[in-house]
């Protein structure tokens, strides 16, 4: 096989020749390697604006992008911190989605079913212990949440808290021609942050609206989003608003 490299100081290419065995090949040829390169083809667009005026959301069209909504239930949504917040986010997102056709796809994590079950439910509690004080107002929250969930379809079902280990979402994403996954729902630590740091892996740029997101604690959420923003797009429905203004 041949390929041809640019040498280190970008002047002139070179060409190298190498034999190729049939794994490496089936790689070339496998779905994931195909959203990659998709991705990988607007870097150059994308990678001149870095260090200057760089902003995600100006790249992102209806066409190319997709809702993914991780873990909107009631009982997850009980104990985060910023109920409001959300709320406002949340009916932002559905409402752009409706207006421009982008496709809302609801995922809901759980534990695998293996020996480090009570390890996980022994930090699960550790964390509870860190939510919020309720509020009078958490009952009419809960109420405007459970209206909202009577928008919600079918939802893929995942073995672990990272999301782009579900074939079926991948499978979804790569009929839809998705590159970009706008991310919200719940919890920032575990299922956001995993899914963030991996949706790049699998061809699927993660784009985390940070106050469609929440957690248990406020101080819980910004140590997760500081994370997640070392590896890719951290953004605010007000971003989007600017470009996609809610009417």
């Amino acid at each position: 096989m041949r390929l041809k490299f640019p040498t280190a100081l970008g002047f002139a290419p070179c060409i190298w020749s190498f034999p190729i065995d049939s794994s490496f090949a089936n790689l070339l040829l496998s779905e994931d390697y195909k959203r990659n390169y998709k991705i990988q083809s607007q870097y150059p667009v994308v990678m001149a604006e870095i260090g200057t005026d760089f902003n995600i959301v100006q790249h992102i069209t209806p066409a190319d992008t997709a809702i993914v909504a991780i873990n909107l239930t009631p009982d997850h949504f009980r104990d985060v911190f910023s109920k409001l917040e959300f709320l406002n986010a949340a009916t932002y997102l559905h409402n752009l989605a409706e207006k421009n056709k982008i496709p809302v796809i609801h995922v809901l994590t759980s534990n695998p079913q293996d020996g480090f079950k009570t390890y996980r439910q022994m930090k699960a509690e550790r964390r509870l212990q860190r939510k919020a004080p309720k509020s009078v107002l958490d009952r009419d929250f809960d109420s405007q949440f459970a209206s909202m969930l009577g928008r919600i379809s079918d939802s893929i079902r995942t073995e672990n808290d990272d999301i782009f280990s579900s074939s079926t979402l991948l499978d979804l994403l790569g009929r839809n021609q998705t590159t970009y996954a706008l991310i919200m729902g719940f919890h920032t630590e575990t299922a956001i942050l995993r899914s963030a740091l991996s949706g790049l892996d699998h061809g699927i740029m993660p784009i985390v609206v940070s106050d469609a997101v929440s957690s248990y604690s406020e101080r819980i959420y910004y140590e997760a989003l500081d994370i997640i923003s070392q590896s890719t797009e951290i953004i605010d429905s007000r971003d989007l608003m600017k470009r996609w203004p809610d009417q």
